[in-house]
């Protein structure tokens, strides 16, 4: 990824539509999807490419969906994951850091206030209740201040290669992660399932191993995917399944075809 969401927010690269502000006054609460840089950003009435969260202090938060394909197919990190910066306003330079990587099913919070008294803060939270990969993909994310409204949430679209009823669509991370202290795979944890999905940070990165699909519903991904420096695609791995599911990035992308789920 070449520049985070702050600096694309402070360049103003993409059409206004493109943004959405969330804040603890009017506009307290989004719900719905958060699409990736491959969009085209100047689509009218596109969903948002970028969101801040204003928090009433001089510095906010900005959330992407760091979407790994096309010419992002490259980036090294929290790939296919919803990235969160904390920086300045987004208007001037500042410097920007990452807080977090969420995976479908993961939360982070933050208190955040402009008042002195600590009291008056309030919690705001973000979801991730879903990540699609197909095509350009989008994640589906909800963001709150204090308590969230009781909002249905709209199904995602399905990707063509699994029907389903469920709410929820999901992969594994196929990159490596850190695991009681060391760098690990899905591939690892799925070596010895019951003994390490209990563990902090298998079944957050590795859902569809963890959970043998009984929380969330696995798909393949139905474009192209990084593995050994080389975009390769689900009907490659199927024509020589145990020699190419064995690698991590290929059983992650293509748990159907690999029969992981």
């Amino acid at each position: 990824m070449c520049f985070n969401s702050a600096k694309s927010w402070q360049f103003g690269w993409y059409a206004e539509n493109r943004h959405h502000t969330v804040d603890a006054d009017s506009n307290r609460a989004y719900l719905g999807k958060l699409v990736s840089i491959l969009d085209d950003p100047n689509i009218t009435g596109g969903d948002p490419m970028i969101i801040k969260i204003e928090t009433g202090t001089d510095t906010d938060y900005f959330i992407n969906f760091n979407r790994r394909t096309g010419f992002n197919s490259g980036t090294q990190e929290g790939g296919n994951q919803v990235l969160i910066t904390v920086a300045g306003e987004g208007n001037n330079y500042s410097e920007s850091n990452l807080q977090a990587k969420l995976s479908a099913g993961q939360a982070w919070d933050a208190t955040v206030g402009s008042n002195p008294n600590p009291k008056f803060h309030e919690t705001v939270t973000v979801t991730v209740n879903t990540i699609n990969t197909t095509g350009n993909g989008f994640a589906g994310i909800e963001i709150c201040f204090g308590q969230c409204p009781n909002i249905d949430t709209p199904a995602p679209e399905a990707p063509v290669t699994s029907p389903t009823t469920r709410s929820s669509y999901c992969q594994d991370n196929d990159e490596s992660f850190v695991f009681r202290g060391r760098s690990r795979t899905c591939e690892f944890i799925n070596r010895r399932t019951g003994r390490r999905c209990s563990k902090d940070g298998a079944a957050e990165n590795c859902p569809v191993t963890c959970t043998r699909d009984t929380r969330c519903t696995c798909y393949d991904t139905e474009g192209t995917f990084l593995t050994r420096g080389t975009q390769k695609d689900c009907d490659w791995a199927a024509n020589r399944l145990i020699r190419r599911c064995n690698r991590n990035e290929v059983r992650s992308n293509c748990p159907l075809v690999c029969g992981v789920c």
